[in-house]
């Protein structure tokens, strides 16, 4: 039993059509500002770590390539950070030495696909590492890191100008 699906000229013209709508698709995408909010239960309430926030991103951006599958937008979308600043949230909820971060980054290609991809990145991450905090020392290597829970919700999307 054979089963054909159409010619050939209908499939040549089915793919172009197809190719047609994903570089339109492609080339509305804009760069968006992201505003994320993340909070981190610190072993100790006075700890003088660091939460590796490039770390985080990266593992934030490959979260997104993996929820974004093999679609066109999502192969090389990477988090660029911006800006990053931490403060210890006084809010009832965060108590118990919970300190939170507001960290900005650039989500470069935000197609519609890319912002739910982020989303739902931000919504699984829940494990960040610590980075040893050395007085007089500019370097923080891995060989003191802690992984510690973390949750990152984003806040505000803004279009980046």
């Amino acid at each position: 039993m054979s089963v054909s699906f159409g010619s050939d000229s209908s499939q040549h013209k089915t793919k172009s059509t197809v190719e047609h709508m994903v570089r339109c698709k492609v080339g509305r995408s804009t760069s968006l500002l992201v505003l994320l909010h993340v909070s981190v239960s610190f072993p100790e309430p006075d700890c003088a770590q660091e939460l590796d926030i490039p770390s985080l991103c990266t593992s934030i951006s490959e979260r997104i390539r993996f929820l974004g599958g093999l679609a066109v937008e999502a192969l090389e979308e990477r988090l660029s950070l911006v800006e990053a600043v931490r403060g210890t949230s006084s809010s009832i909820y965060d108590g118990n030495g919970r300190n939170t971060y507001q960290v900005v980054v650039r989500l470069a290609h935000a197609s519609p696909l890319a912002v739910e991809a982020l989303r739902a990145a931000c919504a699984s991450m829940m494990q960040g590492v610590l980075l040893a905090e050395k007085k007089g020392s500019k370097t923080s290597g891995t060989h003191g890191a802690q992984s510690v829970p973390v949750a990152v919700r984003v806040l505000k999307l803004t279009a980046d100008k």
